[in-house]
């Protein structure tokens, strides 16, 4: 019980200060899932998610939007067309990077096989 305790303190923490916390906390609350049981995996995202939705909530209420304007500013939705495709692959910077780091590479690839 102590345990669960310090894990939903920690997971509360580590989303508060940074939203991409969450993603980490997804992978542990799947991973106790599988191993410790539903109510681990449960404290994890419940109080993972808590500040975010706090802090959603908040925000919405006052006027803005559910994520802070830091997170909207830094995010970019790709053009997912023709002619950034036939961009991407005329030798962008982009593809270039990719090709530099094989690792990245090879996640990608293994991305669109799995997908």
């Amino acid at each position: 019980m102590k345990e669960l305790v310090w894990l939903g303190a920690v997971a509360a923490v580590t989303s508060g200060l940074r939203y991409e916390g969450l993603f980490t906390l997804a992978v542990i609350a799947a991973l106790l899932l599988a191993t410790k049981g539903a109510v681990a995996a449960s404290v994890v995202a419940l109080l993972g998610a808590a500040p975010a939705l706090v802090y959603g909530l908040w925000s919405v209420a006052h006027g803005s939007y559910v994520l802070p304007n830091s997170l909207l500013l830094k995010g970019r939705i790709p053009e997912l067309n023709a002619r950034a495709l036939i961009s991407f692959a005329s030798g962008s910077p982009a593809l270039h990077n990719l090709l530099a780091n094989p690792h990245v590479l090879l996640l990608v690839v293994l991305a669109l096989i799995f997908c």
